[in-house]
């Protein structure tokens, strides 16, 4: 008798946590490693290589969960140092930072396959926003325009639901910016980030 009672009380935290992330609203944050892939340009005769130098990406998310779906908004920025561009035959470090501020509205789609572990899959697409600059080096003018553009990402992650209301998430992002044109490849990146859901 004393074992019956004993089992349902440990049992009983985790069946009512379980039931809290059923339905409702919550309130994300999350931090990570950026890193943009090299970009390619090629104008008339020069072939040119721009290379960035590993960046940082900081985000906060406002969702709601019916059942196994999720509904997201999300407000995240980024940034990187340009590492060094390469036309003609010369190299040339700029010192040049991207930023980018990217809002984006994404559905993901929840697996609770153990207790406490809840693997996920999804996207999102909105709009970013580069913030630019420019830099001489060397009689070389690099230049990043400022400019808005069509952005999207997709998502896998794991939440880890060890606390009750919350869930500490390890994930990966792809993320793509339709910034290429004129014969320069778009904008495209890998994010490893580490976050943290609070529902209510």
């Amino acid at each position: 008798m004393f074992a019956l009672v004993l089992l349902g009380v440990v049992l009983a935290p985790g069946s009512a946590h379980a039931q809290t992330f059923d339905r409702g609203p919550y309130l994300g944050v999350s931090a990570g490693l950026i890193l943009f892939r090299n970009i390619d340009a090629d104008i008339g005769p020069i072939d040119a290589n721009i290379e960035f130098a590993p960046g940082y990406d900081v985000a906060l998310q406002l969702g709601y969960r019916v059942s196994m779906v999720r509904a997201e908004l999300e407000v995240e920025y980024a940034k990187a140092k340009l590492d060094s561009v390469e036309a003609g035959g010369i190299s040339v470090d700029p010192d040049l930072d991207l930023g980018i501020l990217r809002g984006t509205a994404g559905l993901y789609l929840d697996f609770t396959l153990l207790p406490l572990f809840t693997p996920y899959v999804g996207g999102g697409v909105g709009v970013a926003r580069i913030d630019g600059d420019t830099s001489v080096v060397n009689g070389v003018t690099v230049e990043i325009e400022d400019d808005t553009h069509l952005t999207a990402h997709g998502e896998v992650g794991l939440a880890l639901d060890f606390l009750p209301f919350v869930s500490i998430v390890p994930a990966y992002r792809f993320i793509w910016i339709d910034s290429g044109e004129g014969g320069i490849d778009d904008t495209t990146a890998h994010l490893v980030k580490l976050g943290a859901r609070l529902e209510f």
